[in-house]
């Protein structure tokens, strides 16, 4: 039920749906909490329904007491919230390449943390925000392995853990 209203909000707010284009589904893709219970970042993908033209996705912290809707700069996915609730660590394809940035949300910049070649899937906090935790592939095909590494804030180090 929240999240239909929540869609509900974002498809007749004027900041967000401007003016209704039929030609377009706008839907809610993904979503995670803010760790303090008052917030939730919204992934919402814009669909043409002609097909012409691939999905857009837009990203957007919503207050659940004010209503106040947030448009957050973040071109990507996976999106994991620190435990403090200041940034927020996501996966954005560069160049084909996978690399993780972490967005801070009361500087209002994004910083690049891990960039290398390597196919990267979900990303996770550790409890005490010092590090994330993420999967890899090495290699193509049936061959392929999937790994696991961590990435410490402090340090800027990657290491492999499978």
């Amino acid at each position: 039920m929240l999240l239909i209203v929540i869609l509900f909000f974002f498809m007749s707010n004027p900041m967000i749906a401007q003016k209704e284009d039929t030609l377009f589904e706008k839907r809610i893709s993904a979503f995670t909490w803010m760790p303090d219970g008052n917030a939730i970042i919204l992934n919402i993908l814009k669909f043409d329904k002609t097909e012409n033209a691939p999905p857009i996705s837009k990203k957007f912290k919503y207050s659940i007491s004010s209503e106040i809707v947030e448009f957050l700069p973040i071109e990507g996915g996976g999106l994991a919230v620190s435990p403090d609730g200041n940034s927020v660590a996501y996966i954005k394809q560069v160049n084909g390449k996978d690399q993780i940035y972490l967005y801070n949300f009361t500087q209002k910049e994004d910083k690049l943390l891990v960039t290398d070649s390597l196919k990267k899937f979900a990303i996770s906090w550790s409890p005490d925000g010092k590090n994330l935790v993420y999967n890899i592939q090495i290699g193509k095909g049936p061959s392929a392995k999937v790994e696991i590494c961590t990435y410490n804030i402090q340090t800027n180090t990657v290491k492999l853990i499978t």
